[in-house]
């Protein structure tokens, strides 16, 4: 019965991750951070008064549904808001404070053990999330693409000055003079109708797009068994299953670390396959650990969740920079 609440949870994430992609592409990055922010809030209050398992089941898959998303869109977000130079410090700043997060989920089921208190300590402070409404801009991307170019303007002109910056002429006309009409050339929604339409048959052509897509997804599935798996592992490990866990999500920072140190210099293929290759040997080792060296076994859990924290990190960074312009490579 436990179990099934952890698939139930998962089946609620495969649902919610393209319907928090339509919602962020259609009405902003900002509405879909407020929405997948608050809602949990609401079913988590709710879930916290179960009066039956199935009860509890209906809750955990609605929380999932509509909270699933929200890492996703302010990683989405906060990506948008860098340069393509800060684009790997930043992806790996998002995944230390996601880390943290868990470390202070520990402590919390640490100090209130009981699940109905703890579910309501959890869930409750998240409707204070809807003043991020008011508090975070929107991405100045989306807004550009959606042909919104005066928001746009406003927000990078209240960047400038809150970072007390000058914007080069160049720049200043781009941002305020409108641009000019242009006649719609003649079948021209037709032409645009039959490109977006052609993006996703290239896609499938493409020996070398497809090869990546496939390897890529592969990557994935690995990722969530080993991140995933090492940290439900670390509450049977010798010791306190608390510290255990907390220690488990602390030595993810050290991982995004090295993943900043290395994805530039040595690029991103080489960093994402030694990150594996070193997880894989460790946690190949730790079946043969003596039960009378309790502490290898858990500094190779250690070493493991280190490097898939790396892999996880480098390889979100990648498959956010793929192109479907590579297809022409």
């Amino acid at each position: 019965m436990r179990t099934l609440v952890g698939s139930i949870h998962v089946a609620g994430v495969f649902a919610a991750l393209p319907v928090t992609a339509f919602i962020s592409d259609t009405y902003g990055r900002r509405v879909a951070l407020v929405i997948t922010a608050v809602s949990p809030a609401v079913m988590g209050v709710i879930r916290a008064f179960s009066s039956s398992y199935i009860m509890y089941l209906c809750f955990e898959f609605l929380d999932s549904f509509v909270g699933a998303g929200v890492y996703s869109t302010a990683f989405i977000l906060a990506l948008e808001m860098v340069g393509p130079d800060k684009r790997v410090l930043g992806g790996n700043l998002i995944s230390s404070t996601f880390a943290m997060g868990q470390v202070v989920t520990a402590l919390v089921a640490w100090v209130v053990p009981y699940w109905r208190t703890y579910t309501l300590v959890i869930y409750a402070p998240s409707v204070l999330f809807i003043i991020y409404y008011w508090l975070v801009e929107e991405s100045v991307r989306w807004l550009i693409s959606k042909g919104n170019n005066k928001e746009a303007a406003r927000i990078i002109f209240k960047a400038a000055k809150m970072n007390r910056k000058k914007l080069s002429p160049e720049t200043m006309r781009t941002l305020t003079e409108q641009p000019e009409e242009k006649k719609p050339a003649q079948n021209e929604s037709e032409t645009a109708e039959v490109d977006s339409r052609s993006i996703l048959v290239q896609v499938i052509k493409s020996k070398r797009i497809m090869c990546r897509l496939l390897v890529c997804s592969f990557w994935w599935i690995t990722l969530t068994f080993v991140y995933y798996g090492l940290s439900i592992n670390s509450v049977s490990l010798a010791g306190n299953s608390y510290v255990n866990f907390i220690l488990t999500s602390l030595v993810e920072i050290p991982g995004y670390c090295l993943s900043v140190l290395t994805l530039d210099r040595f690029g991103r293929k080489s960093s994402t396959m030694t990150a594996f290759i070193v997880c894989g040997l460790s946690l190949v080792a730790m079946p043969f650990v003596p039960e009378s060296i309790p502490w290898l076994a858990t500094t190779l859990n250690l070493l493991g969740k280190l490097c898939i924290s790396m892999a996880f990190s480098s390889v979100y960074i990648y498959t956010g920079e793929l192109k479907v312009k590579q297809i022409a490579v």
